[in-house]
């Protein structure tokens, strides 16, 4: 799985909540006309859980965690897991 998430390297955190919140709505808004989609992102990946608090869902899904990924400083994340066998012959 691939998500977004929050960076949380000092300096870096800030400086992506600057673009994030300033100037990917205006970009994405200039790009494709539709400001709404480029605010409206980041708001939800600041509170979706990311890296090991995410794969808490995962495994309540029944899913067997296996590795967390964090790509760019923590901007976003690759996620890992596997099916539980068990759960699948239910």
């Amino acid at each position: 799985m691939l998500e977004f998430g929050q960076p949380t390297v000092p300096g870096w955190k800030q400086l992506f909540q600057l673009y994030s919140r300033y100037l990917m709505p205006l970009i994405g808004s200039a790009v494709t006309g539709n400001r709404d989609a480029y605010e409206y992102l980041p708001e939800t990946s600041r509170e979706f859980p990311c890296g090991e608090r995410f794969m808490i869902f995962v495994k309540e899904a029944g899913l067997t965690p296996e590795q967390v990924l964090s790509l760019s400083g923590g901007v976003s994340y690759i996620y890992k897991a596997k099916k539980n066998e068990l759960a699948s012959r239910a």
